[in-house]
């Protein structure tokens, strides 16, 4: 409530000051106009109070005001009302009220968890991190809490983007990682006291391990329902989706031809050939199965076109189909890191970026990626803003290839041949179907002088993909960086997005 004085001074005297007092108290002074107290009734006792403003002059002349109000700030309606109605106005983007309310749900419940999140939100919504992180982390809250975790993940990585420098920021996307890994825990302790249909908890948990990249433990959850002659369709697809996200390539393919010759496959499966011929780097046959889903608005199949056609320099197609899958499944990772690859302005995508990993900040790729688009940029700061990013997204999954190429290509940049050699190595026994792994040996036995591997590797660069690549030399590192981002992605798709649509909404 504002408490407003309207005061003049006689003759030639001016204004000094104003002091407001509460039950005789004085609780506030003002030297300007409007002379005015923003007073909070929430610190007053609920009935009747004696306000007061008393002016003085130049002169030392005084005068006071007095009026009497009553707070009534609905506090009988008790706590749970209270923090719901603050809720609802947060839902409606109306921070002010949500805040109002949400402050009377704490004066009469300090750890009301429902206030404590929706007041948590209006300070999000002010940018004030720090305030939201500290309510946030004060709560007691339940191993099945999920919801607060989640909005706690997404402070810490807002307030990190703020931070003044990468590792301030990786500390707290650390914090934020630990953090998910409780509401994976909850989301499977959950799923496994589920009652009945013994597909839905298959499905329940091995999502949730899916979300940790518990590749593993999610295809063991999903093979509780049953084997591929048994188990629904939908359980069948994201065991496959596991496998391949894992790195594996043997294992999808049986199970993608076992259901092909059971003639048991539907759209979903289709993509997910698509993706297992992305992730071997045959995209002309991964085309031949994404492109005549995209008509039906397969959201994985919308996914995969959009990175297809980055690989062939489509840009604005692919930000066109980008566009309609973030409209399908907005509130999703897969679909941001679409737009954090697509975006054409910087801002846009480090904005994706950031959204991406408050959903989920355990993806290696969304790191790996923010340190390769520094690396080509001209900032003379530049390795040291990205080398840190890699070494997290190493961190955490040390068999990343996504992650694996960026490492080389900054030690290549930096020409630190003898580091990059054993990342090199690694990515060519991980990765060899991929061009850009023998052009990175190419630059890196350049760098060492052994021209015989050189034009060996250049070779099976050119046998990979003569298509993207084709080269006759071997291309300059800073060429090769931007290359690279042109041809290599890593696609997100969550299993739970598997079978969503427009209609889901």
């Amino acid at each position: 409530v504002t408490i407003l004085a309207r005061c003049t001074a006689d003759g030639n005297a001016d204004i000094e000051k104003v002091e407001f007092a509460i039950d005789g108290k004085l609780v506030y002074t003002d030297s300007s106009v409007p002379y005015s107290y923003d007073w909070s009734t929430l610190e007053s006792t609920e009935g009747e109070h004696a306000i007061s403003a008393t002016v003085f002059d130049s002169k030392g002349a005084t005068a006071v005001a007095k009026i009497t109000l009553v707070v009534d700030n609905d506090l009988s309606s008790g706590a749970k009302a209270l923090a719901g109605t603050a809720a609802e106005a947060v839902k409606a983007k109306d921070f002010d009220k949500a805040a109002n309310y949400a402050k009377r749900a704490l004066k009469l419940e300090p750890t009301n968890v429902d206030a404590s999140a929706a007041l948590a939100a209006v300070y999000r919504s002010r940018g004030d991190f720090d305030k939201g992180i500290a309510l946030l982390s004060s709560l007691t809250l339940p191993d099945s809490d999920t919801t607060i975790r989640q909005e706690l993940i997404f402070q810490l990585i807002q307030k990190g983007d703020n931070s003044p420098n990468t590792e301030d920021f990786l500390k707290l996307a650390s914090m934020a990682s630990d953090i998910y890994k409780k509401v994976v825990e909850a989301k499977v302790i959950e799923a496994k006291k589920m009652q009945g249909d013994v597909t839905e908890k298959a499905i329940a948990a091995g999502d949730a391990y899916f979300g940790a990249r518990m590749w593993d433990a999610a295809v063991k959850e999903y093979e509780r329902a049953g084997s591929i002659d048994t188990a629904p369709l939908p359980i069948t697809n994201r065991v496959i989706l596991a496998l391949i996200s894992s790195g594996k390539s043997k294992e999808p393919f049986s199970l993608l031809n076992q259901l092909d010759r059971a003639k048991k496959g539907d759209d979903v499966t289709r993509a997910l050939w698509g993706y297992y011929y992305m992730s071997v780097h045959q995209f002309s046959k991964a085309s031949d199965y994404i492109t005549p889903l995209l008509e039906k608005n397969v959201l994985p199949a919308m996914i995969l076109a959009t990175y297809l056609d980055l690989t062939t320099a489509k840009a604005s197609k692919s930000r066109d189909i980008a566009a309609k899958a973030v409209a399908i499944a907005p509130d999703i990772a897969d679909t941001q890191m679409l737009l954090a690859y697509t975006e054409k302005d910087p801002i846009d995508a480090r904005h994706a970026f950031l959204n991406a990993i408050a959903i989920n900040p355990t993806m290696p790729e969304a790191y790996a990626l923010r340190a390769m688009q520094t690396l080509i940029t001209k900032d003379t700061n530049r390795f040291q803003t990205a080398d840190p990013m890699i070494e997290y997204a190493v961190k955490l999954d040390s068999k990343n290839t996504y992650a694996m190429m960026a490492r080389t290509i900054s030690y290549l940049l930096q020409k630190r041949s003898l580091e990059a050699e054993p990342i090199v190595l690694s990515l060519l026994d991980l990765d060899g179907t991929a061009a850009d792994a023998h052009f990175a040996a190419s630059i890196l036995y350049q760098q060492l002088d052994k021209q015989i591997k050189v034009s060996q590797q250049v070779k099976a660069g050119n046998t990979a993909d003569p298509e993207r690549w084709g080269d006759l030399f071997v291309p300059k590192p800073t060429d090769f960086a931007m290359r690279v981002l042109r041809y290599r992605f890593a696609p997100i798709i969550s299993p739970s997005t598997l079978y969503l649509t427009a209609k889901d909404q």
